[in-house]
């Protein structure tokens, strides 16, 4: 006792309790293990974000492809040849011209439809003239089908053989099939897929 105050001693289980603050070395090597996980974390969480992505993207490319084609099947399949007419159906590796019916209820009501590759803007072409004056360089509508487009090739089969170009006028009939193909790129334009088709042309068959 001192001044009359008594001193105690500081309980040695305090000391050496096992709650005690950490030695460096502990806190880093909790510091490492905690860096280790949130690496991990992070590096699967971009990893899954990319995919899911890259799914996006690609989910977007097929969707195109299915409506491009969608158009392009139809209504090649229902060209038609024109009597008292020779130019009803031209066609070369990179464009395909040729006359329809307006609707499949109307088939006495014709107009012209075309395909093509503007290169300049990577698209692909869709022309429409619905009073056919047989001439395919003129058109009422020109529109986009698609975008991203970087290749079309366009082949015609005669029963015999895939020819690289069709003329109504030489040939005097239509082809009996038409092979479409594309080549697109995504919408990042980082990947070019290719995509064909083959279409039957119904009057030939």
């Amino acid at each position: 006792m001192e001044n009359g105050f008594t001193t105690l001693p500081f309980p040695s289980s305090i000391l050496h309790s096992p709650f005690s603050a950490f030695t460096l070395l502990e806190l880093l090597i909790a510091m490492t293990i905690l860096v280790i996980i949130l690496t991990s974390t992070y590096t699967l969480f971009r990893s899954a974000s990319g995919a899911y992505s890259k799914g996006e993207i690609r989910s977007e490319l097929y969707q195109q492809v299915r409506v491009i084609f969608g158009v392009i099947e139809r209504e090649i399949a229902s060209a038609a040849s024109v009597p008292g007419r020779d130019n009803y159906f031209s066609g070369n590796q990179d464009r395909v011209f040729f006359v329809a019916p307006l609707a499949e209820e109307e088939e006495q009501d014709l107009r012209e439809v075309g395909y093509w590759l503007s290169e300049s803007d990577q698209a692909l072409m869709r022309q429409e003239d619905v009073n056919p004056d047989f001439d395919f360089t003129t058109a009422d509508q020109t529109e986009e089908l698609g975008v991203h487009i970087t290749r079309l090739v366009v082949a015609y089969y005669d029963g015999t053989n895939w020819r690289n170009s069709w003329d109504s006028q030489t040939e005097q009939q239509l082809p009996k099939a038409v092979k479409v193909e594309i080549g697109i790129q995504d919408s990042r334009g980082k990947q070019s897929s290719d995509f064909s088709t083959i279409v039957r042309i119904e009057s030939t068959q």
